[in-house]
């Protein structure tokens, strides 16, 4: 795989970010300057623990930015970030992770999409690990290269909901996509509909507001009132989507919220209250334990720890 292009970041919107050498091709590709390029890059983000149909509404909204011309931006996690991208890449268009942690600590999953032309970027020396408090950073900066957000699925404690925010906070377009009322895995989406965000009302309508066109195709979202049978149209992973999860090889790390978690699944603001951790913290460190193998994202917000043989 390509290794970090420069010795030093270069300007990324309005950061400073270090690339490797698909992102730095892209980026000349496309002509972008020093902090130019936000309106060509839409970002879609949602659950790690992603369900069928959140899986499906981000593939959908993928397609659809790259059909349209736009970069698609993600932060390279199972889930709705890999189906994203893996759209994206498939709809002949391009992608760009932004990672948690140095360039030289990319995560190996990956490996198939970046050789259909992912390019990477980070806000770490390309040497440093991941770590519990780079992960808000790592939302921040996606949202700083993007003109617009796309939430497919997210839950209350969702860190998508980070990037939204940080969004919305820079007067940037966020668009949510909806499922049924009081269903967990959408309550993220709902509560930022209350903070300034669109509904989706179909994978084009954030086009659409923008004026500007994009293919038809049908997404299929629940209807409200839709009947207790209502089932989205099926959906499956892409060939390069993540294998199976594999056991960590190593010892188990110190964290207060690993050993609060248990086998039986529990909400994340339960752990931190549990861990004595603020939400955001019990939310990054979570992400983290996530990415190495000790805990388990199950739809909801909710975490388990993971069983070793």
């Amino acid at each position: 795989m390509s290794a970090p292009r420069r010795a030093e970041p270069a300007a990324w919107g309005e950061a400073r970010l270090w690339a490797d050498d698909a992102a730095a091709a892209l980026a000349a590709r496309r002509g972008w300057g020093a902090g130019a390029g936000a309106a060509e890059r839409v970002a879609v983000v949602g659950a790690r623990a992603a369900t069928p149909y959140g899986l499906e509404v981000a593939a959908a909204l993928a397609r659809v930015a790259a059909r349209a011309g736009r970069v698609v931006v993600s932060g390279g996690a199972r889930g709705v970030d890999s189906a994203a991208h893996a759209a994206a890449l498939d709809a002949g268009g391009d992608s760009l992770a932004v990672l948690g942690a140095g360039l030289e600590h990319a995560p190996g999953r990956l490996g198939a999409l970046r050789a259909r032309g992912l390019g990477l970027l980070s806000p770490f020396e390309p040497h440093r690990r991941g770590a519990a408090w780079a992960f808000p950073r790592r939302n921040e900066q996606v949202a700083a290269l993007c003109g617009a957000v796309l939430v497919a699925e997210a839950g209350a404690a969702s860190g998508a909901l980070m990037t939204a925010r940080a969004a919305l906070r820079r007067g940037r377009p966020v668009w949510v996509a909806l499922g049924r009322l009081g269903e967990p895995s959408h309550l993220g989406c709902y509560a930022l509909l209350d903070e300034g965000a669109r509904a989706l009302s179909g994978e084009r309508a954030w086009l659409e507001g923008e004026g500007a066109a994009a293919p038809p195709a049908p997404l299929g979202a629940p209807p409200l009132g839709a009947p207790s049978s209502w089932a989205p149209p099926s959906w499956a992973p892409p060939s390069s989507a993540p294998s199976s999860w594999a056991p960590p090889s190593s010892a188990p790390p110190s964290s207060a919220l690993l050993a609060a978690a248990a086998a039986e699944p529990a909400h994340i603001e339960e752990l931190a209250l549990r861990a004595g951790l603020p939400l955001p913290a019990a939310m990054a460190e979570a992400a983290l334990l996530e990415l190495d193998g000790w805990l388990r994202a199950l739809p909801g917000g909710r975490y388990a720890r993971a069983a070793l043989p």
